[in-house]
């Protein structure tokens, strides 16, 4: 029976799956992704770190299901999109990845709109004006780091990036190229007056695959890193969220999805492209099928950042007795009566895509009244006891 390997580079963690040719799950394993935000509406992480995580999780899946490398048919790869991730003409990285939810280029958004004409470039492309184009990133580069701007020699995205890593070729899963604002629809090809937007030219950009598409095999250097076996085929992989609504069963015109990750998404499968301003498009994994979808910029990873800011006395106690920090605050958030006493959290914490997609929006605390305090140890003790 054949088995294949899934990873997925997450915005809070790079998860790995094997399965078998009948779809059973075998094993998981998993690392956790530091996110950057150092400065505000900044989204940053390390490719560096996706790529150690991979060759710990597939090491992990081999080592539990004690399978060997040379059992493994295929791999695959998914992640978020569109994160940017830059190479210079030796295959260096010039700097950690610009994350999708990433709200730093307010100005490049509005030098865009004042440039081209908005109805038409979301009939072109599919999507509207916005901070998650790349042409926007590449564009504060320019302005900001251009030292770093001038030796760009390969831009592509977190999945596209692990598949060089493991195959020595460069690939532009679809989905990223069509979220990245590269992309003719009507021709389903990179547009060079589309790519001249991001100031680049359209030879930094590796070819287009799609996601079932072998782009290559796993070199030797990648084997000894991962424990597969030299010349394992790797396909393009795709967007998690949309391999994710294609695995929840999104699969006929209609069928909708609500998702919760590193981000929030709402995902619906459609027969047409069918453009919006306030959505983003993508290929749908069912070839005759697209996915318009919304998201929200923080939805996980701002519950982490919850855990971390205000619990985070708790970590000790919550391994102690077993639990995640996480496991820990819903069972104590489980006793308090629905409504949270009126306290109410809007989650613009990296700015807000779609439908506002507005970068200077921030997350704000609504409700707070003397009653309300940052929970001391003492306190969480006596919730457990009431």
């Amino acid at each position: 029976m054949a088995l294949t390997i899934g990873i997925d580079i997450g915005t809070t963690s790079t998860i790995g799956i094997l399965v078998d040719s009948e779809g059973s799950v075998l094993v998981l394993a998993d690392q956790p992704t530091e996110l950057f935000c150092e400065r505000p509406g900044w989204a940053e992480e390390d490719p560096e770190q996706w790529w150690r995580n991979t060759c710990t999780v597939i090491g992990a899946l081999l080592r539990r299901s004690g399978r060997a490398g040379g059992e493994i048919a295929a791999v695959g790869v998914t992640g978020m999109l569109p994160a940017t991730v830059l190479l210079d003409a030796e295959g260096r990285l010039l700097r950690r990845s610009i994350q999708q939810s990433d709200g730093r280029t307010g100005r490049e958004v509005e030098e865009l709109a004042a440039e081209v004409d908005a109805s038409a470039f979301v009939q072109r492309t599919g999507n509207g004006i916005n901070q998650q184009l790349v042409a926007a990133k590449l564009r504060w580069l320019e302005k900001h780091e251009p030292r770093v701007f001038r030796r760009i020699a390969t831009v592509f995205g977190s999945y596209d990036y692990i598949n060089w890593r493991l195959t020595g070729q460069k690939a532009l899963e679809r989905n990223w190229v069509l979220e990245a604002g590269f992309v003719d629809g009507r021709s389903g090809r990179i547009s060079p007056q589309l790519v001249a937007l991001g100031h680049i030219e359209p030879e930094v950009l590796p070819p287009i695959r799609t996601s079932h598409e072998v782009i290559g095999k796993v070199t030797q250097a990648a084997a000894e890193a991962t424990g597969l076996a030299a010349g394992t085929p790797v396909v393009a992989g795709c967007a998690d969220h949309v391999a994710s609504a294609f695995v929840a069963g999104i699969r006929h015109e209609g069928d909708l999805l609500i998702k919760f990750g590193g981000a929030g998404d709402i995902l619906l499968a459609t027969d047409r492209p069918r453009p919006d301003p306030r959505l983003f498009l993508d290929y749908h994994i069912v070839p005759s099928l697209f996915m318009p979808n919304g998201c929200m910029a923080c939805s996980g990873a701002l519950l982490n950042w919850v855990a971390r800011t205000f619990a985070a006395a708790e970590s000790d106690a919550a391994a102690a007795a077993g639990e995640t920090p996480h496991q820990r605050l819903d069972r104590l958030a489980a006793k308090l009566p629905p409504g949270a006493e009126g306290l109410i959290l809007l989650p613009y914490f990296l700015g807000e895509k779609t439908p506002i997609q507005d970068p200077y929006a921030r997350g704000t605390l609504v409700g707070l009244g003397l009653h309300h305090t940052v929970v001391s140890r003492g306190w969480w003790k006596l919730a457990e006891a009431a």
